[in-house]
């Protein structure tokens, strides 16, 4: 687990995951998602968890409205202390 304590960072990282309508249709593809019970706008939520994504896109790929997890767990780990 990645700890990232500046907010402004992690609002960026939130806004991300905005428009995420709670389908769950990345979870269903997701391995990681999967295991941590959660979908995008969680992930977005508990970015800590950055560096266990496997980065695969699997998530994008099913979002309908074009949400990349890899852009979630990238900017998490950037902004890792």
């Amino acid at each position: 687990m990645i700890n990232i304590t500046d907010k402004k960072k992690l609002m960026e990282i939130r806004m991300l995951a905005g428009a995420c309508m709670s389908c769950d249709d990345c979870i269903s593809q997701c391995d990681f998602l999967t295991r941590h019970h959660m979908n995008l706008q969680g992930f977005a939520y508990s970015p800590e968890y950055a560096d266990e994504c496997l980065l695969c896109g699997k998530c994008y790929a099913v979002c309908p409205r074009g949400i990349d997890g890899c852009d979630i767990a990238n900017m998490a780990m950037d902004a890792a202390e």
